[in-house]
């Protein structure tokens, strides 16, 4: 968060009272400074294959060649107005919830895997309310969200916390990359 970029957008999100345009673009600065744009895609408002309205904030799919993608990092993310409230999180972590399982059945369809074939690595979420956040995991064969190894269920704060988030960002890089065309990508420092 060193970075002027940042620290603009970051001011711009603190003053908000809500709105998507200032939590999306902390989150694409973010995450576009992080995952290679020739590893991956991040897709914003990025509604699921089978889903009727379901639009992730952010879909972070690995790219597996040419002609495939696969759904490794979820975001879900609630206006600023809702930090500190306990409902805000709840339906947050909810809806990242099923939009995860949606998207692991998407990615085993892709895979031509039958329903009840569990995929062979773990798909990641980012819950976000306001300018905090908690980072997830779903192991292969969960129904529900685990917290991140390593993380406290203490929110992070994007400014305070931004040395740790940096850390997040590079480890859901390294963890999911080989699910892509390579291991091999070159990090930003934190």
């Amino acid at each position: 968060m060193d970075l002027p970029k940042f620290q603009f957008l970051y001011a711009q999100l603190a003053a908000a009272s809500s709105g998507d345009t200032l939590d999306d673009s902390l989150w694409n600065a973010l995450l576009n400074r992080y995952f290679p744009q020739d590893e991956f895609i991040i897709a914003q408002h990025d509604k699921l294959a089978d889903a009727t309205e379901t639009k992730t904030n952010f879909n972070i799919q690995s790219v597996i060649g040419a002609a495939a993608t696969r759904h490794v990092i979820l975001i879900e993310h609630k206006h600023a107005f809702n930090d500190g409230q306990t409902t805000g999180w709840a339906d947050a972590a909810a809806q990242l919830t099923r939009y995860m399982l949606q998207a692991r059945d998407e990615n085993k369809r892709t895979r031509n895997l039958q329903e009840t074939d569990v995929l062979p690595y773990s798909m990641y979420g980012i819950v976000s309310v306001g300018i905090h956040s908690r980072f997830c995991i779903l192991p292969p064969t969960a129904d529900t969200l685990h917290g991140f190894p390593g993380t406290t269920p203490v929110p992070l704060h994007v400014r305070d916390d931004a040395q740790e988030i940096m850390r997040l960002l590079n480890d859901l890089v390294e963890k999911t990359a080989p699910y892509g065309l390579s291991s091999s990508v070159e990090l930003p420092s934190a």
